[in-house]
C-alpha cells in the first residue's frame, strides 16, 4: 500500500498526534464504531510504546504495549503475542490512519482521524 508520507514523516505523524477511531470499513462499506469502542483514542509514544483508552477509562491507567512499524506494517506486542496490521496514513480532508485487521479471513479497516497533538 502506498504511503502518502515518507517513513520518517509517518513515524513523526504517529507520535505527534493522538488518533481517534471514527469508523470501520469492510468490503467497500462504512460502518459506525461499535458502542464499546466509541471515543477510542490510540496514542503512539516516541519510546516505542502505545496505548488506547475510551472516555470512561482513566488514561493514566491505560496498559502500554510495545509497537514497531515498517513502511507498510505495524506490529503490537501484547502479552508476548504479536499482532501485525497493514496500515497507511493518508491526507484526505485531514490525515487519517487506516489499520487493516484480518478477522478470520475478513479484512476490517479501522479508520482513525488525527486528533489533538501529544
Amino acid at each position: 500500500m502506498a504511503q502518502s508520507l515518507s517513513f520518517a514523516e509517518t513515524k513523526q505523524m504517529l507520535t505527534d498526534y493522538r488518533w481517534s477511531l471514527r469508523r470501520l470499513e469492510q468490503d467497500g462499506q462504512m460502518y459506525n464504531v461499535p458502542e464499546d469502542m466509541r471515543g477510542l483514542v490510540r496514542v503512539f509514544l516516541t519510546n516505542g510504546m502505545t496505548y488506547s483508552f475510551v472516555p470512561s477509562d482513566n488514561e493514566t491507567e491505560a496498559e502500554q504495549h510495545k509497537y514497531s512499524i515498517t513502511k507498510t506494517h505495524m506490529t503490537f506486542y501484547i502479552y508476548d503475542d504479536q499482532m501485525t496490521f497493514a496500515y497507511r496514513i493518508e491526507d484526505f480532508i485531514g490525515y487519517k490512519l487506516y489499520m487493516d485487521v484480518d478477522n478470520n479471513g475478513d479484512i476490517v479497516t479501522f479508520v482513525f482521524d488525527r486528533a489533538a497533538k501529544n
